[in-house]
């Protein structure tokens, strides 16, 4: 289940991305696109809300104020942005 994913402990934060809106979030993130191999992620919805979909199992979850999803090594996926929301997006190795 989407929600229950957590980062392995022996990950450190390596940036974030500055703060997306519906109006500034990149073309990419709206279309199927993965992480890089060993590179973890967390996206993290400040407020509005936010759609995170895995594309190869289809599994959805609405984000709200305050959520977060982790997102693993290498794993189709895509948001999809409320009117709303503000949002980054955490990567670890």
């Amino acid at each position: 289940m989407l929600a229950d994913l957590q980062l392995p402990e022996n990950v450190t934060l390596v940036r974030s991305t500055p703060i997306f809106g519906s109006a500034t979030v990149p073309p990419g993130l709206l279309k199927e696109h993965q992480i890089g191999t060993d590179v973890w992620g967390v996206i993290r919805v400040e407020s509005g809300s936010l759609d995170f979909t895995f594309d190869d199992s289809g599994e959805s979850r609405s984000l709200g104020d305050g959520d977060h999803q982790v997102i693993p090594p290498q794993v189709l996926h895509h948001v999809k942005p409320g009117d709303d929301s503000r949002f980054h997006i955490d990567f670890y190795c």
